[in-house]
């Protein structure tokens, strides 16, 4: 018994999708007796299969897919407004002093903006109920001036927490949209910060 309640656990959705795929089978083949020769039953037996098969799951397929649309079609970073900033804001290699770094930021991606040398910008997020019915949730992080709330740059993304049925046997988070193509915070800044021409800096 505790061999079985530890698989359960370890293969999460996994486990109830199996059941329910022994559950269909057994439907079908008890409760679907349809008319007709060998090849006009199988056919009706396949079809109540899949449609018996996939219904539990249709918010999953239909949730799924609505995740990806709004990750491409409103997900990502976009930057609005740019500004450029002075040479004594970088050091002598062009690398920016106004960006600070975690001690184990190894590769220096995640770094963020030093308030004492940019008091003019802040940042801010803001996570929202985007779909109740497919329980999707709007991620918001935008970069703006502090005074006129002017917005210079944003990332949005979405999450996804699944179906109906993944809820019940496996409450742990869904997919989201994905960041592989997306800059890192340290790329995000120095998208909008960039250095000031030397004309401009004599001008």
């Amino acid at each position: 018994m505790n061999e079985l309640l530890g698989f359960m656990v370890l293969s999460g959705p996994l486990f109830p999708a199996l059941m329910w795929l022994v559950i269909t089978t057994i439907l079908v083949l008890v409760a679907v007796r349809p008319a007709g020769d060998f090849r006009r039953r199988a056919s009706i037996k396949l079809l109540a299969f899949v449609v018996i098969l996939v219904l539990p799951f249709s918010d999953e397929i239909v949730g799924h897919l609505y995740l990806r649309y709004l990750c491409e079609t409103q997900g990502g970073f976009k930057v609005y407004k740019t500004v450029e900033l002075p040479a004594k804001y970088w050091d002598r290699s062009g690398n920016p002093i106004f960006i600070t770094f975690s001690r184990f930021d190894k590769y220096k991606k995640n770094g963020v903006m030093n308030p004492a040398m940019l008091p003019e910008y802040e940042v801010d997020f803001k996570t929202e109920k985007y779909s109740s019915l497919f329980k999707i949730k709007k991620f918001r992080f935008w970069y703006l001036e502090k005074e006129t709330k002017n917005i210079l740059a944003e990332y949005k993304s979405f999450s996804y927490a699944g179906g109906w049925l993944k809820n019940i046997f496996y409450s742990a988070g869904g997919p989201s949209c994905s960041d592989a193509k997306q800059p890192d915070n340290t790329e995000q800044i120095l998208s909008i910060f960039t250095p000031q021409l030397k004309s401009d800096e004599g001008g």
